[in-house]
């Protein structure tokens, strides 16, 4: 069998004849090593699938690749959970520099607009279950102490087909929900840069193409081995109209690890099908007029009051509960308060109902004609009447005679 490697005989010549050439191959053997233990540093992308719609999965597992509804379900305005997994890391102190993109706009359509923390699954009531658990230490098999978080910068919306979107949405979330999330190591900075730290922004005046937005990540690690969580909020209907992803075929919704400065990446791209998006619930709330009723009728309880009207464009899970408060006598004043859940999301409405009293008050007693001797004793019956409204009243005689 022949070999490749230098005979005994050789190197002891070569090192003998040209000392230079230990230097060479030491460092060569150097460098070697040096490129062994940069590949062996790796980074994978996951992202969070919950089962499909009538089978969930609690806690979420993680998809080392494309899902669609068959792995999952979302609806617009949440956000779809991802991880990156990092392993053998430098714990010298040294700056990673982690760049990921996403697209903002895919197939005409707005994808995922900005990113937040990775547990953003409410509403969830449309489904008929709670929201699923989201867990990016699932296998992960290390022990972590707690985390560090860093909040998420505002996106940019310059150019935006909806002035002043997504950064209004972005805006409406809580700060607890707009955080990147590290076990392992400490988040030093988020910027819009791209893999060369220059700043990134997309080009949303092109939505009609793709256009894909950059952001970069950097950290240090006291663990080999770290790991890095995020959401992408999936587009909603609410901020964007027709143009929300949400229904479209084919699969808009891309995230990706594009580099870092450790070592050659290469990209990945996980993708989520719109067919495991519901478009968002759009529904409308008429609440109802204040009515007028006589106190006849109140009496009588033979009425309607009417309440509010909800029309919703998907299936919902509609519960609508009221509170009264009575003032007032003639008239009698009922503001009814009403509380409409719709799929976990709460209005209200008012309604004032307005008692009012049209019949004059009747007699129920009437005493009849007396007559008495001047001498005599005698005691006078009181009338008794009575009202729709008023059960305390007053009779008052409207006239007397004294005979002398």
């Amino acid at each position: 069998m022949k070999h490749s490697t230098l005979s005994w005989c050789t190197w002891g010549a070569l090192k003998s004849a040209a000392p230079h050439y230990t230097k060479l191959l030491a460092a060569t053997f150097a460098v070697v090593l040096a490129v062994t233990t940069a590949l062996g540093q790796s980074v994978n992308l996951d992202q969070a699938a919950n089962g499909p719609v009538d089978a969930p999965v609690d806690p979420a597992v993680w998809q080392n690749g494309n899902v669609n509804e068959n792995q999952a379900h979302y609806s617009e305005c949440q956000s779809v959970g991802y991880r990156a997994i990092m392993n053998d890391l430098p714990t010298d102190g040294t700056v990673i520099r982690l760049t990921l993109g996403y697209d903002v706009a895919h197939s005409d359509h707005i994808a995922l607009d900005f990113l937040t923390h990775y547990q953003r699954l409410e509403p969830h009531a449309l489904y008929g279950h709670a929201s699923e658990t989201i867990d990016p230490l699932i296998g992960i098999g290390v022990s972590f102490g707690a985390p560090s978080t860093f909040p998420i910068p505002a996106p940019p919306s310059t150019g935006s087909p909806v002035p002043g979107q997504p950064t209004g949405s972005f805006d409406e979330i809580d700060p607890s929900e707009k955080l990147f999330t590290l076990w392992g190591g400490t988040i030093l900075d988020v910027q819009y840069e791209d893999e060369n730290g220059n700043p990134s922004f997309a080009d949303w005046a092109n939505y009609t193409t793709n256009q894909q937005q950059e952001i970069t990540v950097y950290f240090t690690v006291t663990s080999s081995t770290a790991v890095l969580a995020w959401g992408g909020h999936i587009a909603c209907g609410l901020d964007w109209g027709d143009l929300s992803a949400g229904g479209i075929s084919g699969s808009p919704y891309h995230m990706r690890i594009l580099d870092w400065n450790l070592s050659n990446l290469g990209n990945q791209d996980r993708s989520l099908s719109a067919s495991a998006v519901t478009p968002v619930q759009e529904c409308t709330l008429e609440c109802p007029a204040d009515v007028e009723l006589t106190c006849d009728v109140y009496n009588s309880g033979a009425y309607e009051i009417p309440g509010p009207v909800v029309n919703c464009s998907l299936d919902a899970v509609i519960d609508i509960t009221f509170s009264d408060e009575f003032s007032g006598i003639c008239p009698l004043v009922i503001t009814r308060t009403y509380t409409i859940d719709i799929d976990g999301q709460i209005g209200t409405c008012t309604q004032t109902i307005t008692v009012t009293d049209t019949t004059a008050p009747w007699a129920t007693f009437v005493p009849a004609d007396a007559t008495y001797e001047c001498d005599e004793q005698y005691s006078l019956q009181d009338p008794t009447f009575a009202d729709n409204c008023d059960n305390n009243l007053t009779v008052v005689p409207s006239s007397s005679t004294q005979l002398s």
